[in-house]
Parts: C-alpha cells; sequence; structure tokens
C-alpha cells in the first residue's frame, strides 16, 4: 500500500489476491515512527497532524475490516487508496520547510531557489503523461482487459471479459480462443461467469459442454463433468471428442 501511495505504478484493472506484505508495513510502521519521533523532538504542526490522519484514515477501507465485493478478486483495493495521496502529500509539504530548506538550504544555494518549482513541474508532466497513455487502456474494455491479463497471466477474470467483448463485436474465433486461454488454470471463484460466457458464446453447440466438462474436471468434479458430457452427448449423439472424454471419466478408476 506504501508503494502504490507513493507511484501508482502499473496501474491494473482487476489486482490478483496477493498475501499481506509484511515488508512494506514495516517500511510504513518506521517511518511513522520516525514520523513521531521528529514531531516529538520540534514544535508540533497542526496542519501535519491533520494530513498524518488523513493519510493513515485512507487505509481504513483496504484495512479488511469490512467486507467489500471486490475483495473477490484483490485483497489490494487501490482504488480507494488514492485518496489517501491528499494527506501524504500534504504532510511531505508541511516538514519539507523545517527539515530541509529552511535549515539546510536558507541563503547557501540562491541561485537553485527555483529548483523546487523545476521539480515539481517535471513531477506533474511526468504524471499527466502516465495518466495520458494510461487513459487510453482504460477507455476501451478489450484493450483494457488485454493489458490486465499481460500484467496478471494468473487472474483468469479479465480472460472471460475479453472474450465477451469479443463476442459482441463479433469476432467469435478470438472469443472461443480467449476461453480455450482461460481453461489453462480454472478458479471456482469464476466459475459461474466462465458458464455464462461459454453458454452465451457456443448457444448449443458441442464446444460447449466439451468446455464446461474441461472446466469442471481440471476443479477435480468429474461427477459434474461426466454429467455434462452426457447432456451433451443427447444433442450430438456420436461426437467422438465428447464420447472419448466420457469414457475417460467413467472408467473405474477415476
Amino acid at each position: 500500500y506504501l508503494q502504490k501511495t507513493v507511484f501508482p505504478y502499473p496501474l491494473m484493472f482487476m489486482y490478483p489476491k496477493q498475501i499481506f506484505h509484511w515488508p512494506k508495513a514495516l517500511i510504513l510502521g518506521a517511518l511513522l515512527f520516525l514520523f513521531f519521533f521528529i514531531k516529538k523532538a520540534k514544535r508540533s504542526h497542526p496542519i501535519g497532524d491533520y494530513f498524518l490522519i488523513f493519510w493513515l484514515a485512507s487505509f481504513i477501507p483496504v484495512s479488511g475490516l469490512a467486507y467489500m465485493p471486490h475483495f473477490k478478486f484483490s485483497f489490494v483495493a487501490n482504488r480507494y487508496l488514492y485518496m489517501g495521496l491528499a494527506g501524504l502529500l500534504g504532510l511531505l509539504l508541511t516538514l519539507l520547510p523545517t527539515t530541509i530548506f529552511e535549515n539546510k538550504l536558507k541563503g547557501r544555494f540562491t541561485r537553485f531557489k527555483g529548483l523546487p518549482l523545476c521539480a515539481s513541474l517535471f513531477l506533474v508532466l511526468s504524471m499527466a503523461l502516465l495518466s495520458r497513455n494510461y487513459g487510453q487502456i482504460f477507455v476501451h474494455p478489450i484493450a483494457m482487459y488485454k493489458r490486465n491479463t499481460e500484467l496478471n497471466p494468473e487472474n483468469i477474470y479479465p480472460l472471460i471479459l475479453l472474450a465477451r467483448q469479443y463476442h459482441q463485436k463479433g469476432q467469435s474465433n478470438l472469443a472461443r480462443n480467449t476461453l480455450e486461454r482461460a481453461l489453462e488454470t480454472p478458479n471456482p471463484l469464476f466459475f459461474h461467469a466462465f458458464t455464462s460466457s461459454v453458454e452465451w458464446i457456443y448457444s448449443f453447440e458441442k464446444e460447449r459442454w466439451i468446455l464446461l466438462a474441461k472446466w469442471h474436471e481440471r476443479l477435480g468434479e468429474n461427477k459434474k463433468a461426466l454429467h455434462l458430457l452426457q447432456n451433451g452427448l443427447r444433442l450430438h449423439p456420436g461426437d467422438p471428442e465428447m464420447t472419448e472424454m466420457a469414457g475417460r471419466l467413467n472408467a473405474p478408476n477415476t
């Protein structure tokens, strides 16, 4: 969270699930301890205290104390974390005059007094350029889901959404290839989304039953996979692929 607050890169639509990062939490704790140490040694700054509280309050939505629907995709709820940037920047600005320029640089480097302004402009322009580039990605659903898949190959939900987008655009081959990719690492969390996508894109074609059966088989649910294949064989009797797969699942050692 500290890294994402200071430098939110790379930006994604849905982050993969991750465990709590203790090293980052320790760094955050060390910085807070350092702030309180400086605050105790010097005169208290009420504006700095306000920004500190605002920054800490921004962690409440992402602390896990209250459930949010987004947690089913990721425990990194970055969409709420960006509000804390105001508190962090305000806190740094209140500390800056007393810790650097006022005590260290005042009257020594007068010819560089425009340096903070130039550095600020460079930072603003850099962030504006980054936002402009990412803005193009987040405006278009296909580009957004493809980018999310590139950054997080283990997160298959963007693949499911990407297949839906391809199907809506009339690109059936790309939609089917994308669903085949989602089969590589099936996740029970996204079962209903995958099922609805397969049923929608494939209608009652034989691939519908095969893909759903493969999904259940890779999740270790062989009985459900066999039931789907039996339903598919009623509509497509004698299909060699479904017949072979059903025979394998119905074998005594499975």
